[in-house]
């Protein structure tokens, strides 16, 4: 049995993703900072026969992101997959908000690959890295400024995804960046008025990533909520997108 770690995986895009790699045989674990989400989204998962469990993980603490690693190698003997998903939003530029997103977005996003990785690199089989960005990591949008620190964040973690990418082309370890566009999740719930009614369902965000995945895709790709799909295989920093495909997200509910 293959086995994955999703951070942030008690709701949302992560929820959504470890119902349908539990349905394709992974065993799951789930992380969060939430005990009572872990204890329901581990229910749920359970009560729909995954093989998962779920691990209390604060991932702006470097310890507590080998403690994940360590949870998943305990649990199933292997990390397979590490899906680097934990993320925050929140608007403005003050400078009391830089630790807070920084901290979770970007230095959570490095500090779970290092030991993911460093495991990885042990086993034969070698494994996937998935970390999630946004269309904010990519794109730097028009009459967005208060996105400052939220876009920096994730253009760090489209960066850092790329390096590791080059780096590890040619050997067995496999790095996909999505960066899906806006998502109905709990990530607007302080701001509801800019959760758009175009934005994606998670499930098929999810859908998409999962199939994604499953196939060995990896590099940079890019899900646009009104359903394109862009695929760049070699991580090209200049954006030019090696396919486009159109989404009909009703396959991946």
């Amino acid at each position: 049995m293959k086995s994955c770690v999703i951070t942030g995986g008690y709701n949302g895009l992560g929820l959504s993703l470890a119902r349908k790699l539990a349905k394709a045989g992974y065993g799951v674990v789930i992380s969060g900072r939430d005990e009572a989400k872990l204890a329901r989204a581990l229910e749920q998962l359970k009560g729909a026969g995954a093989n998962a469990t779920a691990i209390k993980v604060d991932v702006t603490k470097v310890r507590e992101c080998k403690k994940l690693v360590d949870h998943c190698i305990n649990t199933y003997g292997s990390l397979d997959l590490m899906v680097n998903n934990a993320g925050v939003l929140e608007d403005g530029v003050k400078p009391k908000l830089v630790d807070r997103i920084v901290d979770t977005n970007l230095k959570g996003v490095e500090y779970c690959s290092y030991y993911a990785l460093e495991r990885m690199k042990k086993q034969k089989e070698g494994g996937m890295l998935v970390n999630i960005s946004s269309t904010s990591g990519v794109n730097i949008k028009a009459n967005a400024a208060g996105e400052a620190i939220y876009a920096s964040s994730k253009f760090g973690v489209t960066a850092y995804s790329g390096y590791l990418f080059k780096e590890h082309r040619d050997s067995k370890i496999r790095v996909l960046c999505f960066c899906p566009g806006g998502t109905k999740t709990d990530l607007f719930r302080n701001d509801p008025s800019r959760l758009l009614p175009d934005f994606m369902d998670p499930d098929a965000a999810a859908g998409v990533l999962a199939r994604q995945i499953i196939e060995g895709q990896t590099g940079l790709m890019v899900l646009e909520r009104k359903g394109l799909l862009k695929h760049d295989r070699e991580f090209s920093p200049s954006w030019n997108w090696a396919t486009e495909q159109t989404i009909n997200f009703s396959e991946f509910k």
